[in-house]
Parts: structure tokens; sequence; C-alpha cells
């Protein structure tokens, strides 16, 4: 039998341009084939001399000595073991089938595995249309989570207006997190299967619009949470979580970047909504800076019809020969469009039996809560006296910080410097720590030193969430992780505001509010410490795994 030569497969890769990890696999393919042939050849070999291996007090025949073998075999052979050779003749058989089998599998497996390298390179990963659905999911975010960040402004002026206490006005944030949370397990598991990426974040952005029109008519903070908090929370889900799935579909050497570049749209909006939103109260009452931004928020459409599908720009050329055959294939395509649509309407709870995204659901809901630093930084800022441009201000320079920051992260990334999960957890660690003393920050100049390092620091989670999804899980599942963390994320924040209302009103000041908040961060960056411990045991596992599947 001739044997492949793993030098040969240079002529197999240089067809095209395909990139250096295409000639290791298949270097890798064929290494595989010759193993597996070498052991067939060893089993045919040793077929021959069950009888002496197994009955015999000698050892397992070496390859190339038949001859002594067929003869020690003569010699202790007796008719009494005749049945017994028989079996061990039907076992050594059986092995040179399945490993026959195994051959066949490894050659298959490359074509296939070469087509799907061809066919990627018709598309526009990491160039051409990729940057357009970037810009297009930097616009959605940057008016999204812009108006988010400017709520902090409109809170403060809700419980003046109404005249309501801090533990029933923190329900208005509490809502729109719980609504986040149901929406986003249904939105990534069932709307973007039916009704694709594009469509479910058109349909975010209208409930928005929505949304956005109801409190302009808001005559309590009841009707604001009933209406409002919903409709942001539900449209929040249908839009930010697509955005992330269809930029890991269009870049794949530049993910991380690409990531960064696009959610450091929540810093930006973040810096020219606060004193946007303080212009408009001021001049025209809360009923027409609501009117205004919901003019605003509409543009979203336009960055929604720009997340063009990727399988979109596949060559059409399998679909014209296909045409032909579509009227007798017509009962059995409508038999597997029910049969796909069925699969799409059911849940997939499989991802718990997963270590890692065990491990994910622990770390989440604890370090999610950095974000609240920058929500109720302006009602803090308030209660130490500073007035209101001041505090304005001070927003807009927490995400001036957090937008570079999330720039720096990215080009980090991007050249595998550091760990995404340390670098998650240093961020934690040192904004947790400046949680803890927020009593001492009584003047703009300790206000604004707190405002730089949490921004800072505070954004390393947010920022590399999605990156360390990929990281933990892989691609393929990426879009039912996030829905998954963002219901976690959602209870955890559903949860969390009410008690700071209730802290605030019992201690009488938001210094307590912080301190709790920090000190849930620390548990998340304590926990994400593990990571290694469980990569490796989840590799662990799934070596033994395939061992026991592969039966060698």
């Amino acid at each position: 039998m001739e044997t492949n030569n793993p030098n040969n497969t240079e002529g197999h890769s240089d067809n095209g341009n395909e990139p250096q990890s295409n000639l290791s696999r298949s270097k890798h393919s064929y290494i595989n084939t010759d193993c597996l042939e070498m052991k067939l050849m060893d089993c045919e070999n040793d077929s021959s001399t069950s009888v002496v291996s197994c009955h015999s007090g000698t050892t397992q025949a070496e390859p190339g000595s038949n001859h002594k073998q067929i003869e020690a075999t003569e010699k202790t052979g007796s008719d009494n073991d005749d049945d017994d050779d028989d079996d061990d003749d039907d076992e050594g058989d059986e092995k040179i089938e399945n490993l026959k089998l195994m051959i066949n599998t490894q050659i298959n497996k490359e074509p296939s595995e070469s087509n799907e390298e061809e066919k990627d390179k018709n598309l526009p990963i990491d160039r051409g249309w990729a940057w357009i659905v970037l810009v297009g999911c930097f616009l959605i975010v940057f008016l999204m989570v812009g108006y988010g960040k400017g709520i902090a402004i409109l809170f403060v002026e809700y419980v003046q207006v109404f005249d309501v206490p801090a533990s029933k006005a923190t329900l208005f944030f509490g809502v729109i997190t719980g609504a986040y949370s149901i929406a986003s397990v249904f939105t990534m598991h069932i709307l973007v299967g039916v009704l694709g990426i594009r469509k479910t974040v058109l349909l975010g952005v209208t409930l928005n619009v929505i949304g956005m029109t109801t409190a302009i008519f808001a005559t309590s903070i009841t009707y604001l949470i009933c209406t409002h908090s919903i409709l942001m929370g539900v449209s929040n889900a249908l839009i930010h979580s697509p955005c992330l799935v269809i930029l890991g579909h269009y870049f794949k050497k530049r993910r991380g970047w690409a990531t960064t570049v696009s959610v450091s749209g929540v810093s930006l909006g973040g810096m020219v909504f606060p004193p946007l939103i303080r212009f408009l109260v001021d001049t025209y009452a809360l009923r027409g800076t609501m009117l205004i931004l919901t003019g605003i928020s509409m543009n979203m459409w336009i960055g929604a019809l720009l997340l063009r599908p990727l399988e979109s720009f596949r060559t059409t050329k399998k679909i014209r020969e296909s045409r032909g055959d579509e009227k007798e294939k017509e009962p059995a395509a409508k038999e597997q469009i029910c049969i796909r649509l069925t699969k799409r309407l059911n849940l997939d709870f499989t991802l718990f039996k997963k270590p890692l995204f065990q491990f994910i659901i622990c770390f989440a809901p604890w370090a999610i809560l950095v974000a609240l630093n920058g929500a109720y930084l302006p009602s803090l800022a308030m209660e130490k006296g500073i007035s209101k441009s001041d505090t304005a201000m001070l927003l807009t320079i927490f995400n001036a910080v957090d937008f570079l920051s999330r720039l720096c992260l990215g080009a980090v990334v991007d050249r595998k410097y550091v760990k995404v999960y340390h670098l998650m957890a240093i961020g934690l660690f040192i904004t947790g720590t400046v949680n803890q003393f927020t009593w001492f920050y009584t003047t703009f100049l300790h206000l604004l030193l707190f405002t730089l390092i949490s921004g800072l620091f505070g954004s390393f989670h947010l920022c590399l969430i999605p990156v360390a999804v990929v990281e933990f899980m892989g691609l393929e599942d990426m879009g039912k992780t996030l829905g998954f963390m963002a219901m976690f994320h959602g209870i955890s924040g559903f949860i969390t505001h009410p008690i700071i209302g209730i802290l605030r009103d019992a201690t009488g000041s938001y210094d307590a509010c912080f301190n709790y908040t920090g000190t849930c961060v620390y548990i998340g960056a304590i926990v994400l410490l593990f990571s290694p411990l469980v990569i490796r045991f989840d590799e662990k596992r799934k070596t033994i795994k395939n061992h026991i599947e592969s039966g060698l």
C-alpha cells in the first residue's frame, strides 16, 4: 500500500491563494490518514496470528514476522482451541472494518473542508461590505445606548417632577432591564432564526420609536414604567445582541477590533447625549425633549437597513442550477422548511450542559453591575452638591474616557498580549475598589478622579463580553449564549435597582449603593480568575469524550 507523503500537500493547497491555516489543516488530515492506514496494516498482519497472541504465552507478534508466528501457531494449536480462534478472528476482522471506515471518513472529510474554504473566499469577511455593516452597527448602538446613558439625566428630572421616593423611581430602570432579559432569550433563540438579523433589528427599532413616543405623554412614573420602560427593554433586546452576532459573522481576523469599535458607540453616545439632553430639558422641558429624541432615534432605521445578511453574498450558481428541479422537489422542500421552523421555535437549553457556559452564568450576573456606575453617577453628584451643568460634564467625561478605553482594548485584544478574561478581571477589581470609597468623594475634583478611573477600567468587562463569549463558546453558539447572558444580566439588574432604591431611602445617601455594587463586582472578578482551570477541565472532558466515541 502506498502511503501519502505529507510534503506533497503543498501542491494541493497552492491552488489560488489559500491561507497558511489551510495548508496546516491539510497536512494534519493526511498525517491522520497515514496513522489510520498503519494501524490497518498492523491489524491485517496480526489477524493471521490471533491464536498466538491470545492463547499462547508469547507476546503479540510485530509486523513482518508472519513466518515465525505461523510456525508457532502450528506447534501450539489444538482441536480444543478452534472455537476460540474463530471468535478472535471475527474480532480482528471487525477491528479492520472499523479502521477502514475511519480512513474513508477522513478522506471524504478533506474535500468538504476545502469546499467550505472556497465558499468563504467569495464572502466579504474582514473587507468590503463588512465595513458598511460595522458603520450600521455603530450608528444603531450610538443612538440606542446614547439615549440609555442620557436617561440618567432624565431620571433625576422624573424624580423631581413626579415627586416619588427613590425605591419606586428605581423601578423605572429595573423594569427596563427585566424586559430586556426576558426578550433577549426569545430574540436570540427564536426571532433571529425566523426573521433573520436585519428584520429583527428593524422590528426592534420600530418598538424603540413607539416607546419613545409614549414618554411624550407621561403623566406619572407608573405610566412611564408600564409603557416606556417595557417597550425600551424589549426593543433593546431586539437590537443589541443581533448587532453583535452579525459582526461576528463578518469579521474573523479583526473581530476584536470591530467589536470594540461597534460598542464604542456606547461611549460616544454617552459623550453626546447627556449634555444634549441637559440643553433640551432646560430649553423645551420634558415633553419637548422626548419629542426631539424620538425623531433622532428614527435614524436607527438607516443603520438597520445596512445589516445585509452574509449568506446573500454567496454565489447563486447552485441556485440557478437547481431551478430546473424545483417543481419535482417542491413537496420535499416544504416539508424541510416546516422541520426547520419547528426547530427554530424551540428554545435550546443544551448549553446548560456545557461547563464553560455554566462558568459564564456564574460570573455574568455579578460583573454586569459595573455598568450601574454611569447610571447613578448624576444622582451621586447631585447629592454631593454638584450643579446640574457640572453633573452633565462629569457624565460626558465618564463616557469620553470609556470611549478611548474601548478603542485601545481592541488593539490589545487582537494582538493577544493579555488574555481576555484577565483584562476583564483587572477592570472589575479596580472599579470595585474605587466604588468602596465614595464616602470620601465630597468635591468636584474627587468625583472627577472617580469618574476617570471608573470610566477607564469599567469598560473592560462591558467591551469584551462578545469577544470572551466567542473564546469560551465558539462562534456557532455565540448568539444563543448572548441571549442567555442578557437574560441573566437583566435579572441581576431587575433585582439590584430596587435594592439600590431601598438602600438610598434607608441611609439617605447613594454611597452605600455604590459600596454594594462594588462588592458584587468583586465577586464577578474573583470568579473570572478561575477561567484557566475551567478551560482545562473542558478540554480534558472533550478529549475523553472523543476517545470514547472513537473507541481507540
